[in-house]
């Protein structure tokens, strides 16, 4: 498949840092959105949509100023 194995570690990182432990499980998930019913599976897909195109962003900008390490500018 030739997937880069630093880009899976970043996207691991990603998630587990700035989505969070909780997001991640589903804990958190079922806590929140549970209650609304049907429109909680509508909720979880949006909110994990903005939560990707959001880090994508953020590689995006990092790749464009050729960031090598959080320190970088």
């Amino acid at each position: 498949m030739g997937l880069n194995k630093e880009a899976i570690k970043i996207g691991f990182a990603y998630v587990g840092i700035v989505v969070g432990a909780g997001f991640s499980t589903g804990q958190e998930v079922m806590q929140f959105f549970s209650p609304y019913g049907l429109w909680s599976y509508i909720g979880v897909l949006l909110s994990g949509l903005i939560l990707g195109f959001i880090g994508r962003q953020v590689a995006k900008i990092g790749t464009a100023f050729d960031a090598q390490n959080h320190e970088s500018t």
